[in-house]
């Protein structure tokens, strides 16, 4: 076999093992809950912030409250995480796919004492078992317009997002990333949404765990390494 052939050949067994690394897939369990914190509000605005989303009963969730309508009624953020709470079980999870870590509900109402309500911190923390915690930390803003016959909707955006985690597991390294919020089952997703007066809507957030593979320059670059040192092996000899 020539020197050429040999190195060609170097370079195919590199490439198939990039590809089987890549084509590996692995599974993981774990739950997820969240907690609101740091309202930005007036000094005569209502707030209220209860964190009990890691919780013992099925409908324990992390809620924020602002402003009172004319019953003392509250425009709410609501988030019960996938799995948060002790009596349900761990969901399990392969790479690649893209999956719900828990419902987050919006609930509007025309109210008074918000004027000043802009926005609040939202930590989306997930456990993965085996591998540890980590948390998305969300900014989340708040427009709420002026009660009105138009009825103009209120606003709510994703103003800041954490970073991705990465993380090894079993000789492989992965991304774990929030893609955004879901109504369509992630098909699609979206970082703001707006919400008539009066009205409630639910979105799922969803991540996605990905292997991170190797990049194929490295591989290449290694097997042309391997290639010539080979040859000036076979050359000394």
């Amino acid at each position: 076999m020539s020197g050429l052939s040999q190195f060609f050949k170097a370079c195919a067994i590199s490439g198939t093992a990039l590809l089987s690394t890549s084509a590996y897939s692995a599974s993981f369990t774990g739950y997820a809950y969240g907690d609101f914190s740091n309202p930005v509000s007036g000094a005569y605005d209502y707030i209220d912030i209860v964190n009990n989303d890691l919780g013992s009963n099925i409908h324990d969730q992390s809620i924020f409250n602002w402003g009172l309508n004319r019953r003392n009624r509250s425009s709410q953020f609501r988030f019960d995480g996938a799995a948060s709470d002790f009596v349900e079980n761990n969901f399990t999870i392969s790479d690649g796919t893209a999956f719900s870590l828990g419902d987050f509900t919006y609930k509007n109402r025309a109210t008074r004492f918000s004027g000043g309500v802009t926005g609040v911190d939202f930590d989306l923390n997930v456990n993965l078992l085996g591998i540890g915690w980590s948390t998305f930390s969300y900014s989340l803003g708040i427009d709420n317009t002026p009660n009105g016959s138009s009825n103009v909707p209120d606003h709510v955006s994703l103003l800041t997002q954490g970073e991705d985690s990465l993380f090894d597991y079993l000789g492989q390294s992965y991304r774990f990333e929030i893609l955004g919020f879901s109504r369509d089952g992630g098909l699609t997703f979206e970082d703001s949404t707006f919400l008539n007066e009066r009205s409630v809507t639910t979105a799922e957030i969803y991540g996605s765990i990905q292997a991170v593979p190797v990049p194929a320059a490295l591989w290449l670059f290694g097997s042309g390494l391997l290639a010539l040192g080979a040859l000036a092996k076979r050359k000394n000899r």
